[in-house]
């Protein structure tokens, strides 16, 4: 059973299995090992473990991770949470007691002791979308449900396996390998979206999270360019598609977006969308939230079925011409000297600079995030971050799992020094496993997101110890550079580095800026939080 589980995830792109080994999982390990196809990446720590399966499912389309009953999965369970939140399709696989173990009411090490042996899967499934424990009956009609269920919905699914079910032998049943959708009906449904779409005068394409997780960034920029209907994205529905398109006219986020561009967005008749989520920070309280003038597409078509319904769409609305206005876009490197201290003011436009075609940027809840944002991309580059959940510290374990996903293509890493401290240790796991990230640390020795927002902003709970981080990357050995750079001139030579001579390893650059140095979108929200939620 635990080698058809295997082979099943394998099947469906899986290549890699995260995890933390326990005593109750030994049996789901020993079936990774034996399969041939798949890889082991131990973690150093469940939380971690659910994080690098996160990133990995954002790259690949689908994520697994293995942990051991109940310290394990709990330990995990805020990074099921995030995805869930964020729409991935990520299997957790839980190890567990024998049966015949648990049907004895015995007391046992990792339970509360009180004879509620599922009580683990209770709490999974207020964050997944289905769970199940294998008891033996029906085993492997449960695992493709379940597994199907996560690749369909975009959602993560639970599967508690007991030590002794693991090692039953079971004979496969050949199973359907694609879904097959009847696009009849669909191409009626995509007729009444067309016809709405016709009647308006100023439609604009809005592209978020969906857009990315089903894969959609080809079906929607020939709908545009069949349609000359402009494109804006929100912004965990960035680079959805490419920003070089002739459709694109950039970032929409509420009140903290381009002044023209929100206007027109707002003012648009017929805002379509694909399961766009206006939140206080995706949208920041947009006013289109709840507004008739958004059409969401997946009103009229599943998620899974969205490639052929956007195929017919573009069948269907007819080209009216150019309908795309200019907006700017983009960060503009300010003039700077070699010795002039570093500061975000040149560290996002120099990154923005730096970024290359086919890369993968993650940005960190924080500074990071809110730098890099309004940054404009290269084509073909997948840009992740949390935009939901804003689990800090998720991004440097989702990191290994987005490179590992994709090993030809170089993973950069944003993040701070406050998110970086919680999950740090997973650092010592990229370098186990040879990964060349490029990790750059803003080291600001406190949370600045939080001290931006806080009523005082010198307040000592934003502080933190400072680490000696490069001394952090040697003591976890491993083939890395690293360096600490506080110039224009030091930055622009660490980046080079990373990319000319150290390309084959681990970059580490920490970079030292003051404690209130804030890029101005991380302003504008301050902003928006004192003049709209009343925070301060």
């Amino acid at each position: 059973m635990a080698d058809y589980l295997m082979k099943r995830l394998y099947d469906l792109g899986v290549d890699t299995i995260f995890g933390v080994p326990g005593d109750f999982n030994f049996e789901l390990l020993d079936a990774v090992e034996n399969n041939g196809n798949l890889k082991w990446v131990g973690n150093t720590n469940e939380l971690n473990a659910g994080y690098a399966a996160d990133g990995y499912a954002r790259v690949n389309g689908l994520g697994a991770f293995v942990v051991t009953y109940g310290v394990g999965e709990l330990s995990a369970i805020n990074a099921v949470a995030g995805a869930f939140a964020e729409d991935l399709p990520v299997v957790i696989i839980v190890g567990m007691p024998v049966l015949k173990l648990q049907n004895s009411k015995v007391f046992f090490h990792h339970s509360f002791n009180d004879g509620r042996y599922n009580m683990f899967k209770d709490m999974y499934e207020k964050v997944c979308i289905s769970c199940e424990i294998l008891d033996g009956n029906d085993t492997q009609n449960k695992i493709d449900k379940a597994i199907e269920s996560a690749v369909v919905y975009k959602k993560p699914v639970y599967i508690a396996v007991p030590m002794d079910i693991a090692k039953l032998p079971i004979v496969p049943v050949e199973t359907a390998s694609e879904i097959i959708i009847n696009k009849e009906p669909l191409k009626k449904r995509a007729k009444g979206a067309a016809d709405k779409i016709k009647n308006a005068e100023t439609p604009v394409i809005l592209t978020d999270v969906l857009c990315l997780r089903y894969e959609l960034k080809k079906e929607i920029e020939k709908f545009a360019e069949t349609s000359g209907i402009p494109i804006a994205f929100l912004p965990n529905g960035k680079s959805a598609v490419d920003e070089s398109h002739p459709n694109f006219i950039g970032l929409y986020n509420g009140k903290l977006s381009e002044s023209a561009l929100q206007k027109f967005v707002e003012n648009s008749d017929c805002v379509i969308t694909i399961g766009a989520v206006f939140t206080d920070i995706n949208g920041s309280n947009s006013c289109l939230k709840n507004n008739e003038k958004v059409m969401d597409l997946l009103k009229f078509a599943q998620g899974s079925q969205m490639r052929d319904f956007l195929t017919f769409l573009s069948e269907l609305v007819p080209y009216r011409g150019n309908l795309v206005p200019s907006f700017p876009y983009g960060l503009d490197i300010p003039p700077a000297n070699r010795d002039d201290k570093i500061s975000c003011k040149y560290i996002f436009p120099k990154l923005q600079e730096f970024f290359k075609e086919g890369d993968i940027i993650l940005a960190d809840a924080g500074m990071s995030l809110y730098g890099v944002l309004p940054a404009r991309i290269p084509d073909n580059t997948l840009f992740l971050l949390q935009m939901f959940w804003l689990s800090i510290g998720w991004a440097t374990a989702a990191a290994l799992g987005a490179s590992m996903a994709c090993k030809d293509r170089r993973t950069i890493l944003l993040t701070g020094d406050g998110a970086f401290q919680m999950t740090s240790s997973e650092l010592s796991t990229m370098l186990r496993y040879n990964q060349n990230l490029i990790v750059i640390l803003l080291n600001n020795r406190g949370y600045s997101i939080e001290r931006i927002l806080a009523e005082n902003t010198d307040a000592p709970f934003n502080d933190i110890q400072n680490w000696n981080y490069t001394s952090l990357v040697k003591s976890y050995s491993g083939k890395a550079f690293h360096t600490v750079v506080q110039s224009v001139g030091e930055f622009d030579k660490a980046l080079e580095s990373a990319r000319v001579e150290y390309d084959d390893r681990l970059c580490f650059i920490e970079v030292l800026t003051d404690r209130h140095d804030y890029p101005p979108l991380a302003k504008k929200l301050d902003d928006l939080m004192v003049n709209s939620f009343g925070r301060k």
